[in-house]
């Protein structure tokens, strides 16, 4: 246990949680499909990209919580370079020397870190019941995230934040011939840890941690829609319908059959800084046998990724995504590596 929990360790003093809005919970799979789920919401991930969609869902469904975690290039070097000199670093861990611990894992590991890294960590647990045109469900999920700047002549920078939030979802759909029309909404309420520990430009011999760990209590509505002729759909969703700022609007367009799901996204359409190739993203998913899915994507210009191998109730899932800074595609990027394992329905 000790061989995977110091990796763990060394990439929550490397990198923690940046500016990122923290109050949207973005599943893994529709990271791995380029972030397109607004048309194709035909799982219970609909609760978070598309509250609307769970109105497409039968009967009883649920996830217990799971647990993801992604990583950037960097800290995922750290983490395997950690397990492959176990030895070496439980020797030092026994001695009891700690400075001679430290020595090591600087002198093995810090240039792995050198430039800027990324981690997440993330859960969430819900349950929810379709009556047939009517669906309702609840949970809660967390989530932290994180960033380290670290420059050749050893200024750092590190910033960290985490939250938790419960959520209640309700949706319905009505049947107007062959069309169906799906409207839903999220109401989310949670606290927000904004600042862990935050250090800007210090010496990392100098670094000072200057935790504030006073809870922010928060709250927001998704509001959704979907219309759907026969495999084909829209979508629409508005986040964070309370803020004061301009509507956060996502649309999209799919396709989906037994096997099969297509989805094309806009990102945030009302955002006049980014160009039409940033808000762009287009994803598939395909189950090739039943107990293995296939995700890929282009997420603003960049390939995302994963593979899932669904067991029963149980599924793990590994693959990779990007993050997207700034206002034009193929550019201010980060990948992300990204694990889970989890239960559902």
């Amino acid at each position: 246990m000790k061989k995977f929990l110091i990796p763990i360790f060394i990439v929550v003093l490397s990198a923690t949680i940046f500016a990122f809005d923290i109050s949207l919970y973005k599943p893994v799979q529709s990271l791995e499909m380029g972030e397109t789920f607004t048309a194709i919401a035909n799982t219970s991930n609909a609760v978070f990209y598309n509250p609307a969609g769970i109105a497409n869902l039968k009967g009883f469904f649920f996830q217990i919580p799971d647990i993801n975690i992604g990583m950037s290039a960097g800290l995922g070097s750290v983490a395997m370079n950690t397990i492959s000199n176990w030895g070496q670093i439980q020797s030092l861990i026994q001695s009891s020397n700690t400075m001679a611990l430290v020595s090591y894992l600087i002198q093995n590991d810090l240039t792995y870190l050198e430039g800027s890294n990324s981690a997440l960590i993330g859960s969430d647990v819900l349950m929810g019941y379709n009556f047939g045109n009517f669906a309702i469900a609840a949970g809660a999920f967390g989530q932290g995230w994180a960033n380290s700047i670290l420059t050749p002549s050893d200024t750092l920078s590190l910033n960290a934040s985490a939250g938790g939030y419960a959520f209640g979802t309700a949706a319905v759909s009505m049947n107007f011939g062959g069309i169906k029309l799906n409207t839903g909404g999220t109401y989310k309420y949670g606290y927000v840890l904004p600042q862990i520990y935050n250090i800007n430009n210090e010496y990392l011999l100098a670094a000072n941690f200057t935790p504030n760990l006073t809870p922010l209590s928060t709250s927001n509505v998704d509001l959704g829609g979907i219309v759907s002729y026969d495999q084909f759909s829209f979508g629409t969703i508005w986040h964070n319908v309370l803020d004061q700022a301009t509507p956060n609007v996502r649309i999209g367009i799919g396709y989906t059959n037994k096997n099969l799901s297509v989805g094309i996204d806009l990102e945030d359409i009302f955002n006049n800084n980014y160009t039409i190739y940033r808000k762009l993203h287009a994803g598939i998913s395909y189950n090739i046998f039943d107990f293995l899915t296939l995700y890929g994507g282009l997420s603003a210009g960049w390939f995302t990724g994963g593979l899932q191998a669904n067991l029963g109730p149980v599924f793990i899932n590994v693959g990779t995504y990007v993050l997207n800074y700034g206002p034009y595609a193929g550019y201010n990027y980060q990948r992300m590596y990204v694990a889970e394992i989890g239960v559902r329905n």
